[in-house]
């Protein structure tokens, strides 16, 4: 990506280009136009008009104009960005998650990163030539990105975020609050439980209560520990509670259901 580093002034409306930036890096940006950045690699920290979210790598972000642009690099990071004017040519809506006000970001499976990444490359080298109607070529390569963000934004959680849900949903030692998970994801928390929830057939919450249960139940089953036990091992508040959300669940206390599963099985443990 030679051809790319580094800044491409294109005149007023757009411009393209690649930057990358060591890991605890912190630079600060202002732009009256939009910008949309495609990280490549590592995750970058955004904050925007008093409001904070994570760009991971293979995700993209649309960000609306006015306003200081804070960044921090967590780790090496490299993005494709493009600055454009949104009211020339785009009327599409967006539709893709709004994780804060005024900035948008999509999680990037394989294939559609490779897309958009090819779309970026165009966008720069058509800049850099500036040939004839190189403006109205860039803004329909850019009205691409845009409609396959929001054909994107359309589906539900992709492969990659579908395992990352469930490994953190199921996490009962780390227990990430719901705005963590769909952050993680790329999402905003209305978008994410929308998603997840026309991908699982159930709602988030409802999922992690459902891996909860089945993991006491499962010691109830197969181990001699004590309900207090149980309740540290998950991580849970006291075993008085643990004991009230059992019985909601299964219509029976935890004591109840374990002499009740020996008795019918003949186990002891």
């Amino acid at each position: 990506m030679s051809d790319i580093t580094n800044l491409i002034d294109t005149g007023s409306e757009i411009l393209a280009g690649y930057s990358q930036h060591p890991a605890d890096d912190r630079w600060s940006g202002f732009s009256h136009n939009w910008n949309l950045l495609l990280g490549v690699k590592g995750a970058v920290r955004l904050q925007f008009n008093g409001e904070y979210c994570t760009i991971p790598e293979h995700s993209l972000a649309l960000i609306s104009p006015s306003g200081v642009r804070n960044f921090t690099t967590e780790e090496d990071w490299g993005s494709l960005w493009m600055h454009f004017d949104r009211n020339l040519y785009l009327k599409e809506d967006i539709e893709w998650s709004e994780v804060i006000p005024g900035v948008w970001l999509l999680a990037l499976e394989s294939a559609d990163f490779r897309i958009m990444h090819h779309l970026f490359i165009q966008v720069a080298q058509v800049a850099a030539r500036r040939e004839r109607y190189w403006k109205q070529l860039i803004y329909c390569l850019i009205q691409e990105v845009m409609l396959r963000g929001n054909m994107i934004s359309g589906r539900g959680l992709g492969s990659y975020d579908t395992a990352l849900a469930h490994r953190m949903l199921s996490n009962l030692q780390e227990n990430l609050s719901m705005d963590e998970i769909a952050e993680r994801c790329g999402l905003s928390r209305s978008a994410f439980f929308a998603k997840f929830t026309e991908t699982f057939d159930i709602s988030p919450r409802k999922y992690r209560e459902k891996h909860l249960m089945q993991t006491i139940q499962t010691l109830l089953e197969n181990s001699d520990m004590s309900i207090a036990q149980i309740c540290d091992h998950v991580h849970m508040s006291n075993p008085f509670y643990l004991s009230a959300r059992f019985k909601a669940y299964f219509g029976v206390s935890p004591r109840e259901y374990r002499k009740r599963f020996r008795d019918a099985t003949g186990k002891t443990r």
